[in-house]
């Protein structure tokens, strides 16, 4: 499936070409056979599905970029491994871990561009490189009482992931990771700077627009806008950057005021973009500064629990939740009829798809 058009972690032509494991070697070991052949996707042109072993699922990387790589997937799998075993992480591990979330979401956003030969006909303006930590960022960690052994990406096959990879899971083995990452998913209920305007611009290639923003340096709860199925680990993260508005800069990396004294408390010291853990309670949310100290996991009761069917289908939901934080805006009225009708389309996609996985599930 490797092809030569670009590297996915610069987006520059491959420099001495190598084949980037999107789901590292070592994820693959872990949950099964590395020869193991999986449905992997769908292929739109003609309505069969896709089939490949996992360790054949690669995508083409500069030689560099790829080696450049290698400390983040090394100290990721001693997280996963911890996960598994039920080992607490520190709040910087888990940092590490959206890291790592960061770099595989956006490599299967690639990879799958490619090897469903971009269904959504878009041109990728970001790449891995430039997408760590670079956008607010969740996770929600569920640990399943289950002895078996397999992997799955859940939501990266859907249309809706093409157009705005911002949502999926990842399922390996005991353990499912929900992570989203989009523009100013989360800073404003953090109390961090965060617009009260987000145009998608249809005009400009569909490139993303803030204005008016404002800074509460208030913690609002909920943080997500929206009901997410209890898990054992809720954490955000959000992530101060310079705004695009009508290519005009807006505000910028960091906190520009010292005196701030609340963003300064809320932001690492060694990445002054970055704010500090913020956790998601039942009752409120828990500022996790000290980001030395290991989190405990949240007790979830037997009515709390959800079987991983219903984790699978609330990805799509969540899908859909980021595509509506943001309004299309365009001067030619028809366009943005079309634009809609289009989107119209892939929320009913997931929905559906949601709906057949609990129906299914339901039914077994």
């Amino acid at each position: 499936m490797a092809s030569d058009q670009f590297c996915v972690f610069c987006g520059n032509r491959p420099q001495k070409k190598t084949q980037e494991h999107i789901l590292p070697r070592w994820l693959i070991a872990l949950t099964g056979k590395p020869s193991r052949v999986v449905d992997i996707a769908l292929d739109y042109r003609n309505g069969k599905t896709i089939r490949f072993s996992w360790s054949s699922f690669v995508a083409p990387a500069c030689k560099k970029c790829n080696s450049a790589a290698s400390a983040l997937e090394n100290s990721a799998k001693l997280l996963v491994e911890k996960l598994i075993a039920r080992k607490e992480l520190t709040g910087s591990e888990y940092i590490l871990l959206l890291d790592w979330l960061d770099k595989t979401r956006v490599g299967l956003w690639l990879a799958y561009h490619q090897l469903q030969k971009n269904p959504a006909n878009i041109t990728p303006n970001f790449h891995i490189n430039s997408r760590i930590a670079s956008k607010d960022r969740m996770l929600a960690v569920y640990l399943m009482q289950t002895h078996k052994r397999g992997m799955n990406p859940v939501g990266v096959e859907t249309p809706m992931f093409h157009c705005m990879p911002s949502c999926f899971m990842l399922n390996i083995n005991n353990v499912a990771i929900l992570n989203m990452s989009c523009d100013y998913l989360c800073a404003g209920r953090c109390g961090f700077p965060a617009p009260q305007i987000r145009e998608w611009l249809l005009d400009d290639r569909g490139m993303l627009s803030f204005d008016e923003f404002t800074t509460s340096r208030q913690v609002t709860h909920p943080i997500l806008n929206t009901d997410i199925f209890k898990p054992s680990i809720h954490l955000y993260q959000p992530i101060m950057q310079r705004s695009t508005a009508n290519q005009n800069l807006g505000i910028c990396i960091g906190v520009q005021n010292p005196d701030d004294e609340v963003l300064c408390n809320h932001t690492i010291p060694s990445a002054p973009n970055q704010g500090v853990l913020f956790r998601q309670e039942p009752l409120g949310v828990d500022v996790i500064a000290d980001l030395d100290t290991p989190i405990e996991y949240a007790r979830v009761s037997m009515s709390e629990a959800r079987p991983l069917y219903q984790l699978v289908a609330q990805t799509y939901d969540l899908q859909n939740y980021c595509h509506a934080l943001y309004d299309p805006i365009s001067s030619d009225s028809i366009a943005l009829e079309e634009h809609r009708r289009y989107f119209k389309k892939l929320i009913h996609l997931n929905q559906r798809r949601r709906d057949e996985i609990i129906r299914s599930c339901q039914q077994a």
